[in-house]
């Protein structure tokens, strides 16, 4: 997700549910763009925090393989909640056992803002905000903010329903209970286990899997 001229946070509590944060536009040349997930189960939280660029003589393809032009070089991140204030420290991801996959952007350093997950005590309905903050004059580059999602439970198909009927021209639904009224999105994957047969002996092709 690339956002121009906004930041954002994405929140993730629990079952994987999740929330998108975006915050105002900003004045200044170079954006802050925040990618990052806070999860109940994760030991240590990474955030992502890159910045806008452009570049009048070279493509941008170009300019987003070198790390001083995607990344602030001083800044100060930080996750409130109420009054609290938490600090995240700066690493290299490459070091940290999460290398940046090769593609549009600088894989070196891959710098992330991190902090233990226990520090934060997440909780279903809190209110959490995001700034990127200029050292030098304590000026917020951006913010954001968002209430953090509950978790739920899968209601359909019932957790006592073991088979399920596939016909081509038959149709099931997937309900879900949440804990709180937070609008939120889920995705959905289903794996399917099946055996293959041709007049009455097993024929597993593919990525056939025997159950």
């Amino acid at each position: 997700m690339v956002f121009s001229a906004c930041i954002a946070l994405i929140i993730s509590v629990l079952q994987g549910c999740d929330n998108e944060l975006v915050a105002v536009e900003q004045t200044e040349n170079e954006k802050p763009i925040v990618y990052g997930f806070l999860n109940q189960s994760d030991s240590v939280t990474y955030i992502r925090v890159e910045k806008t660029f452009a570049d009048a003589t070279r493509q941008p393809s170009e300019v987003a393989q070198i790390s001083d032009s995607i990344y602030f070089k001083n800044i100060n991140v930080s996750l409130i909640r109420g009054t609290q204030r938490f600090n995240l420290q700066k690493t290299d991801g490459n070091t940290e056992g999460y290398p940046r996959a090769d593609g549009f952007f600088a894989r070196a350093p891959n710098v992330l803002y991190k902090i233990k997950t226990s520090d934060l005590g997440l909780k279903t309905n809190d209110l959490w905000r995001i700034d990127v903050q200029n050292p030098t004059d304590n000026k917020v580059l951006g913010t954001s903010q968002a209430r953090v999602v509950g978790g739920f439970d899968i209601t359909a198909p019932a957790p006592s329903v073991t088979t399920l009927n596939l016909r081509y021209d038959n149709t099931f639904s997937i309900g879900v209970q949440t804990e709180d009224s937070v609008a939120r999105a889920f995705d959905v994957n289903v794996i399917l286990t099946y055996r293959e047969t041709e007049n009455g002996k097993t024929v597993c092709q593919n990525e056939c899997l025997a159950a």
